[in-house]
């Protein structure tokens, strides 16, 4: 009995959809920040939509890990209306005053 290419090409699929899903459903019981009622909805799609909810999830799992750890960045000097921020401005005016061969009475 001689296995045709069809159906080695659907086990291939079926074995790519399972690994995908165990890899996903994985992925989704590690994430220690999801609610219980989330982590089952999301195994529930990939499980219920195979390959598109398998790969949807691993790639949003990916970009999560990719986000800052710790919360928001530091804040940074806007500046004024003029364009130039407080630190440059402090920088800027110590230079000219270094050219001048003046001293810096705000240090």
């Amino acid at each position: 009995m001689s296995i045709s290419i069809a159906e080695t090409v659907v086990a291939t699929l079926f074995a790519a959809a399972l690994l995908l899903n165990m890899l996903a459903t994985r992925a989704i019981l590690r994430d220690d920040s999801l609610p219980p009622t989330q982590s089952r909805a999301q195994i529930a799609f990939v499980w219920l939509v195979p390959l598109l909810g398998a790969l949807l999830t691993l790639y949003l799992k990916r970009t999560e890990s990719k986000a800052i750890p710790g919360g928001y960045p530091e804040e940074t000097d806007t500046g004024d209306d003029s364009g130039f921020s407080s630190r440059e401005y402090r920088h800027l005016s110590r230079a000219l005053e270094a050219e001048s061969g003046g001293s810096h009475a705000d240090d």
